[in-house]
C-alpha cells in the first residue's frame, strides 16, 4: 500500500537515525546507551509491513516499540498514520506534532512539511476535553487523573484533544471520598466538560463502646441447672448406699471371723495355723469395711446435699450467683482492667 509523498521511506529514516544517533553520541554517553538504533530500525521495518498489510494493531505496538528505543521523525510519523487509521485522531495528532518537531531538529524539511499538513488536516476533526476545577473544590492533597494518567494543575481547564471512547476522570485527596467520573467521546468533533464536584470527607468510624466480658458456666436452655446437680446427687447417694453395704457385709465377715478365730485361739499368742489365718482375715475384713462405711458415708451425705440444695426447673438461672463468674469490665483508657468473682451457692 503507497501513501504518496507522506510515506516515509527506509532510506530517509535511516538517515534520520545516523543524525540523531551521531547527536546522541555526541551529547552524553547515558543518552547513547539508552538508545538502540539497530533495534529501532528493525522494529521500524516490521511495523511498516504491518501498516502496509492492513494490521494496524499490530503495526502500532510495532513502531511504538521502535520510537521509544530511538526517537525518530521517520518513525512519528508513520506511528500517526498508524493511529488515524485505528480513529484514535487525538494520538494521531500527538505523533503528528512530534514528527513536525523532530524533522525540523534534523533539518528534514519534506517531512516537516508532511507533518504540519497533517496537523493542520486533523485539528478541525478532534474532539477536545476540558476538566474543571472550581477554587471552592480545591483542598490539599487533590489529585486528578484521566484514565489512571496524572493531569497537572496546570492542565486543569484546559481543552485537551482526546481519542474517541470511553474516559474515566477521577479525583482523589487524602480523607476524602474518591470521585469519578466517565465520559463517552464519540467520532465526531466535540467539545466535552467534567465538573469536578467537591470530595465529600470520609466518615471517622467511632469506637465501639466497652462491654463486660462474661465468663460462666453453660446452663441448659438458659435456666438454672438443678436437674443436672438433682441427678449428681442421686448419682452420689447410689454410690454411698453400694459403699455402705460393702462397709456392712465387710463388717459382719470380721465379726465371723474374728469369733472362729479366738475359738481356736483362746490364749496369745496363738499356735494354731488355722487360727492365725482366720485372726488375719478379720483385721482384713475390719479395714475394709472402715473404708466402705465412711467412703459409703460420705458420698450419700454429700448426695443428699445437692439433690436437696438443687434450684426448683421453674427458677430462671442467674449464672453469676448459683455458677459463679468471672466478669471483665474495661474501665477508661490507661486505667488498670478490674475483675471480680461471685460464687454463691451450688
Amino acid at each position: 500500500m503507497t501513501f504518496g509523498s507522506s510515506w516515509i521511506s527506509a532510506s530517509s529514516r535511516r538517515a534520520g537515525l545516523l543524525v540523531l544517533t551521531l547527536a546522541a553520541f555526541g551529547s552524553t554517553s547515558s543518552a547513547a546507551d539508552a538508545a538502540d538504533p539497530v533495534t529501532a530500525e528493525t522494529l521500524f521495518r516490521e511495523g511498516r509491513a504491518l501498516l502496509d498489510a492492513g494490521r494496524d494493531a499490530e503495526a502500532c505496538e510495532k513502531l511504538s516499540a521502535s520510537q521509544r528505543l530511538d526517537p525518530a521523525a521517520g518513525t512519528a510519523l508513520a506511528l500517526g498514520m498508524c493511529h488515524e487509521r485505528r480513529g484514535l485522531l487525538a494520538s494521531a495528532w500527538a505523533h503528528y506534532r512530534a514528527a513536525e518537531a523532530l524533522g525540523r531538529d534534523t533539518s528534514r524539511a519534506s517531512l516537516v512539511a508532511a507533518a504540519h499538513a497533517k496537523v493542520t488536516a486533523l485539528e478541525p476533526r478532534l474532539s477536545r476535553l476540558t476538566v474543571r476545577v472550581s477554587p471552592d473544590v480545591e483542598t490539599a492533597g487533590l489529585s486528578v487523573s484521566r484514565d489512571e494518567v496524572p493531569l497537572a494543575p496546570s492542565a486543569w481547564g484546559a481543552a485537551i484533544p482526546i481519542d474517541a471512547g470511553e474516559h474515566v476522570i477521577e479525583a482523589s485527596a487524602p480523607g476524602r471520598r474518591t470521585r469519578r467520573s466517565l465520559v463517552r467521546v464519540g467520532a465526531d468533533a466535540r467539545s466535552y466538560f467534567v465538573d469536578v464536584a467537591p470530595l465529600d470527607p470520609v466518615p471517622v468510624a467511632a469506637p465501639p463502646a466497652a462491654r463486660p466480658l462474661v465468663f460462666s458456666r453453660p446452663t441448659v436452655e438458659g435456666r438454672s441447672s438443678g436437674a443436672l446437680q438433682r441427678g449428681s446427687g442421686l448419682v452420689l447417694v447410689a454410690a454411698g448406699l453400694a459403699g455402705i453395704g460393702v462397709g456392712t457385709y465387710f463388717g459382719l465377715r470380721a465379726l465371723e471371723r474374728g469369733d472362729e478365730a479366738k475359738r481356736l485361739c483362746p490364749t496369745s499368742p496363738c499356735s494354731d495355723a488355722r487360727g492365725v489365718a482366720l485372726n488375719d482375715e478379720a483385721r482384713s475384713a475390719a479395714v475394709t469395711s472402715t473404708v466402705g462405711l465412711l467412703g459409703g458415708a460420705a458420698a450419700f451425705l454429700g448426695g443428699a446435699a445437692l439433690f436437696f440444695t438443687a434450684p426448683s426447673a421453674d427458677a430462671p438461672a442467674t449464672k453469676a450467683a448459683r455458677n459463679g463468674s468471672v466478669r471483665f469490665s474495661p474501665s477508661a483508657p490507661g486505667a488498670s482492667v478490674g475483675a471480680s468473682f461471685v460464687a454463691e451457692g451450688l
